[in-house]
């Protein structure tokens, strides 16, 4: 039908559909490989949350209150980072993009 309608645009999209679709390929795999770090570093946080809430009585018997914050701020903007660099390249396809990742 593009063909009948519009001959210059149909050769057009023939001739760079496969460099879309190899564009594509390379950013799904960076995508996947930033989102697989976010999961594992959303995984470390939730331990480590988990270690704190667990040890409170010993953090504060042994005067550990600030460098467990500290400890958490770090954690927690490392956690952000990857978030936001996991969730940028899928978003800007489409929100639907994430499906086709897993």
């Amino acid at each position: 039908m593009m063909f009948i309608v519009n001959p210059t645009m149909a050769w057009f999209t023939v001739a760079t559909t496969p460099f879309i679709l190899i564009i594509s390929l390379v950013i799904m795999k960076k995508a996947r490989i930033y989102l697989d770090k976010q999961q594992d570093k959303i995984s470390d946080l939730n331990g480590y949350v988990n270690e704190q809430i667990n040890g409170e009585k010993v953090i504060i018997t042994n005067g550990l209150q600030e460098e467990s914050v500290q400890s958490f701020k770090n954690t927690i903007t490392m956690s952000v980072t990857l978030c936001l660099r996991g969730s940028f390249i899928p978003e800007c396809f489409s929100p639907y993009y994430r499906e086709f990742l897993y």
